[in-house]
């Protein structure tokens, strides 16, 4: 399995997205306040398989 982690650093204390926008809304809205990011991607593998 592949886990990927991101963290924003943003200069605002709210966004300004509404409860039932998509993920897609919600991305490009904090595209426009981010600061700097930050990602990994984390591997598991079941070692009992």
């Amino acid at each position: 399995h592949h886990y990927q982690f991101r963290v924003v650093a943003v200069a605002t204390e709210r966004l300004d997205v509404p409860d039932d926008a998509s993920s897609a809304a919600a991305r490009l809205t904090l595209s426009f306040v981010a600061l700097e990011d930050a990602g990994f991607t984390a591997l598991f593998t079941n070692p009992a398989s």
